[in-house]
């Protein structure tokens, strides 16, 4: 079964909308983030770092060991973690079941349907909030790359 490479499968728009993603974090337009600008993403995502912790991130993603993290360890980084869990094919299956009118988009209206129909009840603006910070390029919508990445973070979250 075929894992998930976010790189091999994203659109140019999906490729633009994670550099963008990127670019929105560094702060200072040098290409690379620091650990500030890390702290800041994690920051983004609710996620509480010791400076420690961002240190170890960094040396673990940091594969020319400059003390920064480019495009292309961010990017190869987001494929590591896309690939550990999920095959494309199940992603794939998983967001056609919620896009209910085949649109190539997920809205919050298909989410809540989604898991009416699970009988799976969360409250809606705990799902508000999550798909807000899913949806990297404000439009409102979630895209199939915002979705598999949205399915990964949840995923991690629940791991002990």
């Amino acid at each position: 079964m075929e894992k998930i490479g976010v790189r091999h499968h994203l659109t140019e728009e999906e490729e633009d909308q994670m550099r963008s993603f990127f670019q929105k974090f560094d702060v200072d337009e040098n290409g690379m983030l620091d650990t500030e600008e890390l702290r800041q993403l994690f920051i983004n995502f609710n996620v509480v770092a010791t400076a420690e912790d961002i240190s170890e991130f960094l040396t673990r993603v940091d594969r020319d060991e400059d003390g920064t993290i480019d495009y292309d360890e961010f990017m190869t980084l987001i494929e590591d973690i896309m690939s550990e869990n999920y095959s494309t094919e199940e992603v794939i299956e998983a967001f056609n079941l919620i896009d209910e009118d085949a649109s190539g988009d997920v809205t919050l209206e298909e989410v809540a349907s989604a898991l009416g129909k699970a009988d799976v009840e969360i409250p809606q603006e705990d799902m508000k909030n999550l798909l807000e910070t899913a949806d990297i390029n404000r439009d409102g919508r979630i895209c199939f790359s915002e979705f598999r990445l949205l399915i990964q973070d949840q995923c991690n979250d629940s791991v002990p």
